[in-house]
């Protein structure tokens, strides 16, 4: 039941967030990674799993018990963890437990930190195409007009804004790679595709557009795998950098639960015969254009790709088809909590190059009319979100039960009252 008043709404370290960060204080502090036995203590203090018990920790027949998510996000927080716990035990700060204030911190500092290295990827990558101007609209859109910005100011800890950072070192370092064929690129590429695996298994997907970058056509389609089998020790190389990186998951499954592949997600599936892609993309319950209206702009700009003969477009349209699919075939289309389509927050590093097509041609070709209304609706847009992100944190927009109605009676409100329960799918 939602309880906007409840004592661990907003805190950092909570349900999905306290997660993907147990690892750290299960290895570093507790030396528990098996049983997790200091958990039921730490929740009856801060309570991590909210109104729930030993939230998304599962006992096997081992007698030990498994965390759902992978270690991907802990990986990435590793070094603001390890700084945070040094400075408690520095200064002998009381509660060096792992989930006081000083660890929130940490979090939230490392949200930050890899949402900022994701821009400037994506900086870097835009920059070999486009205008300075072009590419700081660009950023502007993504960092403030998306729910990148909610999940990196407001609800700190979740995959996304991680998987957001390695999806733009991904593509940058694909074309760095194509460029000239190096070796040391090529075993980022394996690093950075272990690591979004670690992170969120499923975009691993995100794999197909290094093997098909360029390709739009069936000549170029032969050279590239006569290309690639030509490099095949590089790739290979790769693949063991990346098999190193995988390897922590899979021996972690391997330690709780004997088994080296292990699906984790106990009493979650995907339902490949039913997916909701109408309802994920326009729906009021979490429609991604609907409250990221940013995202469906973007998908624009894919006509001026198309139009400047970029080669990339195929993949890409491949790629958001399969995606597109795959996200919302899980049974829990609409993701639980949570502001827009989350799972779809690693896509702005795709998309940034067609809504930079699409800002270029507004500042580089069209009228002073044009640009007039380009400026006010993106300035609408990005004010919007910005608006119903902080709406959503107090509690106004609901975190999984929206409708039309109920997000036309909230439009613009900045007071929550009971009556919008009223509004909301029932309980």
């Amino acid at each position: 039941m939602f309880n906007r008043e409840s004592d661990w709404h907003g805190k950092v370290l909570t349900y999905d967030k306290s997660g993907y960060y147990l690892y750290l204080p299960a290895v570093f502090i507790y030396h528990d990674l098996g049983q997790l036995s200091f958990y039921h203590n730490i929740d009856s203090i801060y309570k991590p799993s909210g109104d729930r018990v030993w939230y998304s920790i599962y006992d096997q027949p081992n007698h030990k018990r498994i965390n759902k998510y992978p270690v991907g996000v802990s990986c990435m927080e590793l070094p603001f963890f390890i700084l945070t716990h040094s400075w408690c035990k520095w200064i002998n700060y009381p509660a060096a437990d792992g989930y006081s204030k000083p660890y929130e911190w940490g979090v939230i500092s490392a949200v930050i930190f890899w949402t900022i290295v994701g821009l400037l990827f994506i900086r870097a990558s835009l920059m070999r195409y486009y205008s300075d101007t072009t590419v700081l609209i660009t950023l502007i859109c993504i960092a403030l007009g998306t729910n990148l910005y909610h999940y990196t100011f407001f609800d700190m800890g979740m995959s996304h804004p991680f998987s957001f950072a390695l999806f733009s070192a991904l593509l940058f370092f694909t074309a760095k790679w194509y460029d000239n064929y190096k070796l040391r690129d090529a075993c980022v590429l394996g690093l950075l595709a272990g690591f979004i695996f670690i992170t969120r298994p499923t975009n691993l997907l995100v794999i197909i557009i290094p093997i098909f970058w360029d390709v739009n056509s069936k000549h170029l389609l032969k050279e590239r795998f006569a290309k690639l089998w030509r490099r095949k020790l590089q790739i290979l190389l790769a693949l063991v950098v990346f098999s190193f990186v995988i390897i922590v998951q899979l021996g972690y499954w391997k330690y709780v639960t004997g088994h080296w592949w292990f699906y984790s997600y106990i009493g979650e599936r995907f339902n490949f015969a039913e997916p909701h892609i109408l309802e994920g993309l326009f729906g009021f319950r979490k429609g991604w254009f609907v409250y990221t209206p940013l995202a469906f702009v973007a998908f624009a700009g894919f006509y001026y790709l198309y139009k400047d003969g970029n080669k990339t477009l195929p993949v890409f349209f491949i790629y958001f088809l399969i995606n597109f699919y795959i996200t919302f075939s899980w049974a829990a289309w609409w993701y639980g909590g949570g502001f827009s389509c989350r799972p779809l927050i690693e896509t702005y590093a795709i998309l940034a190059l067609p809504l930079a097509a699409l800002v270029h041609r507004i500042v580089t070709r069209a009228k002073l009319g044009v640009r007039i209304v380009a400026i006010v609706c993106g300035t609408f847009f990005i004010s919007l979100n910005m608006f119903q992100s902080y709406q959503m944190a107090i509690g106004i927009l609901h975190w999984e039960r929206m409708t039309a109605d109920a997000y036309f009676y909230i439009f613009g409100r900045m007071k929550y009252t009971e009556d919008i329960q009223n509004h909301l799918i029932p309980e």
